[in-house]
């Protein structure tokens, strides 16, 4: 396997680990956050990393927008 591969996901791992809790604010969309009374496969941390060690740029972007739109909104 290339070390770009292996380095891309392994930060893509360090990622969804570190943005587990704040999950919702990497949406495409507005998301609500959970409170965790209906838990499935897709709540759960090792999903998220999952899903993080191959789409961490998109969800970077995406957070930067939901962190950026209520700005330019006012």
């Amino acid at each position: 396997m290339n070390w770009y591969i292996v380095f891309f996901m392994l930060i893509g791992g360090l990622f969804g680990l570190a943005t587990y809790t704040n999950r919702h604010l990497f949406s495409e969309a507005w998301v609500k956050r959970t409170d965790g009374s209906d838990p499935d496969f897709t709540d759960g941390l090792l999903w998220w990393t999952m899903q993080s060690c191959f789409f961490w740029p998109i969800a970077l972007v995406a957070g930067i927008y939901t962190h950026r739109a209520p700005a330019r909104r006012r």
